[in-house]
């Protein structure tokens, strides 16, 4: 029996059972499935998404569509889909490749096709939607294939998603459109009058859209910064990922000049032949870029070259903050990229990878696989399937979480992988490393909380380190919750 929550009787009175009371578990029995929960007694305990997302997984493992740790053999594929009649294939959209998931069921693979940014959705000027704030508990369905340089027959989108004006504390959520809402996020806001952004990547609907929902009130704006295409066999637009490792820090001088970038101001980035990333052949980079230090509100823009497009990747709201989000982005013919800066501060930026440029040759290893959202983590509830559960990430000691053969991401045949990180409840301001296992951590950071209790969340383009694992490291106790938008055909990184 694999035991998912115990009661902590100290919280109580009458308790008897002492420091063993299991509340969930699951086992197999006689050929089957068995998974137990009490935590559905008080019947308010269902408005909980926690506890939904807990019964979702209990009865997706029951029904063998995902594996666990309950000493269950890897579930049966599904039912062969009914034939259907291929038409022909519509201009650039590629070969379809194939691949598969946890469950055993066919995949599509994509390749990634980096645009000059573009606004996409603006709700405050009638940009893709309605003018005028999405109200509380509502989502808008935002078209995306065939706008923005997207094309129809795009199967996922890189979007940068601001939040401004908000009417208080929420979350947003992008999945694709005409499907359920997941129990997942991908922005979080923490008040009224916020100003925030994220990157995230979506796959697209049937009918090239996706759909955002939003918990409280607010204006929403979209920017592409590039889509995947269905694709088998390909030179460009293939993911190749890399140990995380910092490119530029301008408090010590680090590839670049020491001292804040002044208000205005450009940094060129040098990309190419550094920390992993060739000097030739590379289409796009995966960055993180943090500010710390700002002298005041503003904004940070980062493009290739040539003239800078009107759209921003990250927020800053107030003098002293240090924030991160994740950016994709291509490189300039100079193998460089260019970060602006509305108003001064300190600049850092990490690489996690890059994508192959136009000259590669042929191949299907980086091809992105992309899911509807999935909660692989919340170290806040013990729910069936999650790796760390029922315990806050302690500060200073790294966590293994097993990634590859969770939810819809395959055993074997996964090099990386795309997830949202959302650090909630911390103890105290710090910083949280995502790594692959069995390397050395680097210097290098994926989330910043800039205060005790404070909930905030960014994209992270995750390599796969030893039995297909990622270790998580926090500088201070932080609850952490993890959610998947898709994977990257290759294998897990060996031991270093």
């Amino acid at each position: 029996m694999h035991v998912l929550a115990t009661l902590d009787e100290s919280t109580y009175a009458g308790g008897t059972m002492g420091g063993d009371h299991p509340i969930a578990w699951c086992h197999v029995f006689d050929g089957g499935r068995s998974w137990y929960t009490a935590l559905g007694h008080p019947s308010a305990a269902y408005d909980s998404p926690l506890v939904q997302q807990h019964l979702l997984g209990g009865i997706r493992w029951a029904a063998g569509m995902t594996t666990s740790g309950c000493g269950d053999t890897p579930a049966p594929p599904p039912p062969p889909p009914p034939p259907t009649t291929a038409g022909p294939a519509g201009p650039g959209s590629g070969d379809p490749g194939s691949g598969g998931g946890a469950d055993g069921s066919a995949t599509e693979t994509a390749r990634f096709v980096p645009v000059t940014p573009a606004r996409l959705l603006d709700t405050r000027v009638g940009l893709g939607a309605p003018t005028g704030p999405v109200p509380s508990d509502g989502a808008i369905d935002l078209a995306v294939a065939g706008h923005g340089g997207v094309p129809a027959g795009a199967s996922a989108v890189a979007l940068t998603l601001t939040v401004t004006e908000s009417t208080g504390a929420g979350y947003v959520t992008a999945w694709p459109a005409g499907e359920l809402r997941p129990t997942a996020s991908n922005l979080n806001v923490e008040r009224p009058g916020q100003t925030i952004a994220g990157l995230a990547v979506v796959r697209l609907g049937a009918s090239g859209a996706v759909s955002i929902y939003v918990q409280t009130a607010t204006h929403l704006v979209a920017d592409v910064a590039g889509y995947w295409i269905p694709s088998g066999s390909t030179g460009p637009g293939r993911l190749v990922p890399v140990d995380p490792a910092r490119l530029v820090d301008t408090r010590e001088g680090l590839g670049a000049p020491p001292g804040p970038l002044a208000s205005g101001g450009t940094l060129t980035v040098d990309v190419a032949g550094r920390a992993g990333v060739p000097a030739t052949g590379v289409g796009a980079v995966v960055l993180n870029l943090t500010a710390t230090g700002a002298s005041g509100p503003g904004y940070l823009s980062v493009w290739p070259d040539g003239d800078r497009p009107l759209v921003s990747n990250l927020n800053v709201e107030a003098a002293g903050q240090t924030i991160a989000d994740a950016v994709v982005v291509p490189v300039g013919a100079d193998g460089k990229v260019r970060v602006f800066a509305q108003t001064a501060t300190d600049v850092v930026v990490d690489v996690a990878g890059w994508f192959t440029g136009a000259d590669a040759t042929p191949g299907t290893v980086g091809l992105f696989v992309p899911v509807a959202p999935e909660r692989l983590l919340d170290t806040r509830l013990a729910a069936a399937g999650a790796t760390v559960a029922g315990a806050a990430l302690r500060g200073g000691a790294p966590v293994a979480v097993q990634v590859a053969g969770a939810g819809s991401v395959p055993a074997t045949g996964a090099a990386a992988v795309v997830l949202t990180v959302t650090g909630t409840e911390a103890s105290a301001p710090g910083y949280v490393t995502l790594s692959p296992t069995g390397r050395l951590r680097p210097t290098a950071s994926n989330l910043n909380l800039a205060a005790a209790g404070q909930t905030i969340a960014n994209l992270a383009v995750a390599r796969l380190g030893d039995g297909g694992r990622v270790d998580l490291f926090a500088q201070e106790d932080v609850e952490l919750v993890l959610d998947v938008a898709g994977w990257f055909t290759g294998e897990a990184t060996a031991h270093e």
